[in-house]
């Protein structure tokens, strides 16, 4: 089992009888809340077995929900926007804020069109989008993955990614400013050779 991050932002109301939303990112991780009026009173149906002490101006706990509307608890993700996202369904915002899905997104899962919805920001065959491929790009070995949606190359033998192109565009064997290594720059009047500078 892989380990989560739990992410926590806040949002709160200019109006003090809205009270603030906790949001969280949980892949996988069950979410326990803890209704909170706006007054800082626990719900009597808490299911959150962490303790934890909360009112409208604190800083909560990463497993609390506060309560929005005077006994409807509800959890909400902002993404750097002034209303709620819903991770698991917003294609703008598929899985973790900014994560564009180009189809419908399902818990939090892009359908690519495939037998079942993948997680864009980890998805080595559909990392940021659907259509990228991290293990096929030039001079990628099928050891290449995805991490956050961007592409992290494992390159084939004298190949390195040192440019901002897809895949292992850089000949480590030949090139005189990536010589053996990414901007490994060879002195005037030297050429790369085999990766060395001579």
């Amino acid at each position: 089992m892989k380990s989560n991050v739990i992410l926590s932002l806040v949002f709160c109301s200019t109006l003090t009888t809205l009270g603030c939303w906790v949001g969280y990112d949980t892949e996988s991780v069950p979410l326990k809340t803890d209704a909170v009026d706006a007054t800082g009173s626990n719900d009597a149906t808490s299911t959150n077995d962490a303790t934890s002490t909360n009112d409208a101006t604190s800083t909560n706990d990463a497993t609390d929900t506060l309560d929005v509307n005077g006994g409807d608890s509800e959890t909400c993700e902002t993404c750097g926007t002034a209303s709620c996202v819903d991770l698991d369904t917003d294609s703008g915002n598929c899985g973790v804020c900014a994560m564009r899905c180009s189809g419908e997104c399902l818990g939090g899962r892009c359908d690519c069109g495939g037998a079942s919805p993948v997680p864009l920001y980890s998805d080595s065959h559909h990392c940021g989008s659907c259509t990228n491929d991290c293990t096929t790009a030039q001079g990628a070995t099928d050891q290449s993955f995805c991490a956050t949606g961007v592409c992290v190359y494992d390159c084939d033998s004298g190949l390195g990614d040192c440019r901002t192109e897809r895949g292992c565009e850089t000949d480590y064997l030949q090139d005189e400013r990536n010589c053996g290594t990414c901007d490994n720059n060879c002195p005037q009047n030297q050429e790369c050779l085999d990766g060395q500078c001579g």
